[in-house]
């Protein structure tokens, strides 16, 4: 069984976790309208590299728009990547379709097929943060001088 301690030190490091999550969210939310797609940004502290903040590209991405159309299409030109019992389009199948943009090639007749049903989007840019191994130890140790113990937090002494 837990000792009250260790119960209180999971209960407020899950608490500090969550109130640092809160913080990055905000933080992202703030920076975010400042970046442009493409935009990189490296971070330093005292001179040293702890990690970089950077706006991915966005990108193209083949994706099902209308599932009717492509079961229709799927039933008439390639019925072996239907599945059973429900009839559906095997999720395989429609993973190397999309990889391919949307074409297939019937194994047989050669000929390539634009398949229905299938759109492009434009993906979002994404925020990404990456760390340094710099930035995880100075994380560890101020953490670790922040709480060694729950009642290091609260004022309590050890007993």
């Amino acid at each position: 069984m837990l000792s009250t301690d260790q119960a209180a030190r999971l209960v407020l490091a899950t608490a500090i976790s969550h109130a640092i999550a809160d913080r990055v969210t905000d933080i992202r939310d703030e920076l975010r309208p400042e970046l442009n797609a493409g935009d990189r940004t490296t971070a330093l502290v005292d001179g040293v590299n702890v990690g970089a903040v950077q706006m991915t590209q966005t990108k193209p991405a083949t994706k099902v728009v209308d599932y009717g159309a492509l079961m229709v299409w799927v039933m008439e030109h390639n019925p072996t990547a239907l599945v059973t019992p429900a009839p559906t389009v095997s999720s395989a199948w429609v993973e190397r379709v999309l990889k391919n943009g949307g074409e297939w090639t019937d194994s047989e007749t050669g000929e390539v097929h634009q398949v229905p049903g299938l759109g492009v989007s434009q993906a979002g840019a994404q925020l990404r943060v990456t760390v340094t191994d710099d930035a995880r130890a100075w994380a560890l140790t101020a953490l670790e001088t922040a709480m060694p113990s729950p009642l290091a937090i609260t004022g309590g002494t050890d007993a």
